[in-house]
């Protein structure tokens, strides 16, 4: 992983509103892209975390949840371990299942996308629209 990058991906904490780093924390995850961080953190990890672990990282990375995050991680694991692609070791225990790499790569762009999502719309009040590129032609 590269120094000053968030935790579980590629994305510099410049790009993250609120920053990490003691901020406020203000990009909401939830659904697809909550598992997908958390997936991602595991992986980079590459070792077993507990749940207040994972909720420790993602408050450090400036990011949040929209209820209890201990809860919202717990549950979000809980659907990924049905599908395989995490493992529960022990009660609030969990380690990476199988996911493969291009998987983990539409993860990332899907967060990334998120994060400048909620970045652009907290920037300029203007949410999604003129915020993606073109389709590819």
């Amino acid at each position: 992983m590269l120094p000053g990058h968030a935790v579980g991906m590629a994305i510099s904490h410049e790009r993250i509103p609120g920053g990490g780093n003691g901020a406020a924390a203000t990009v909401t995850l939830r659904g697809y892209v909550l598992r997908s961080w958390l997936l991602l953190t595991l992986r980079d990890h590459g070792q077993v975390m507990t749940v207040a672990d994972l909720v420790d990282c993602l408050e450090q990375c400036g990011f949040r949840t929209q209820a209890r995050p201990s809860k919202d991680v717990s549950d979000a694991l809980r659907w990924e371990v049905r599908r395989g692609r995490a493992r529960r070791v022990a009660r609030s225990t969990y380690e990476l299942g199988c996911l493969p790499r291009q998987t983990a790569w539409r993860m990332r762009r899907r967060l990334l996308a998120q994060v400048t999502d909620e970045g652009a719309a907290g920037a300029t009040g203007r949410g999604r629209e003129g915020s993606h590129d073109p389709p590819p032609t």
